[in-house]
């Protein structure tokens, strides 16, 4: 029993069969004990396989929902405009749908505030402080080395999105302007016109 605990722990990838089939790996060519499995499970040729990273060190007690492990970013949720106005949801959908996985996970509840204070404090303290920071945060929430090609990502993404914000508030303001100063404009005509 021992031993198999020790090779579930490390093992990359463990798959759970919820029938009594057994197939040994270790018999057969990888792809022909796959070929087995399939055909013992009676499903079709499964075309697109998602791993999924499972933390052995936590220790839950409650029952998951499929939904949360399976999530995919939703074609149908519109973001707001206003990172601050982002909530849990729109985070995670977003940091997923641009393929930041790791940070999805590090920054799991977050929302769009608390998204935009990570990205002040990764802007403004120094490099050598904040990294080892976020790479102790990363092994603690995720058990993986922190990703700095996915900060990286993460970060150039999030400057366009403020830039993305900044830009549309400018319109705004120079829309509103533009309405303002035309409103001014016949309100000046229309009253030297009386005189």
């Amino acid at each position: 029993m021992d031993a198999m605990a020790q090779a579930i722990e490390q093992s990359n990838t463990i798959l759970i069969s919820g029938q009594l089939n057994y197939i040994d790996f270790t018999k057969y060519e990888f792809s022909q004990a796959m070929k087995i499995l399939i055909k013992e499970l009676k499903v079709p040729i499964i075309n697109e396989i998602c791993p999924l990273d499972v933390d052995l060190k936590k220790e839950v007690n409650t029952m998951i929902p499929i939904t949360s492990i399976l999530h995919e970013p939703s074609s149908v949720l519109i973001l707001p405009e206003n990172i601050f106005d982002w909530n849990q949801i729109h985070v995670q959908d977003w940091l997923i749908s641009h393929s930041l996985l790791q940070m999805s996970r590090l920054f799991t509840n977050f929302n769009g505030q608390s998204l935009m204070y990570m990205s002040e404090i990764i802007e403004n303290v120094e490099p050598q402080q904040v990294v080892p920071l976020l790479q102790d945060d990363s092994i603690r929430r995720t058990s993986q080395n922190l990703s700095l090609v996915e900060l990286t990502h993460f970060r150039s993404l999030l400057d366009q999105q403020k830039q993305s914000l900044t830009s549309n508030i400018v319109a705004k303001s120079t829309k509103f302007r533009s309405i303002f100063i035309g409103v001014l404009f016949h309100k000046c005509n229309t009253q030297t016109s009386h005189f």
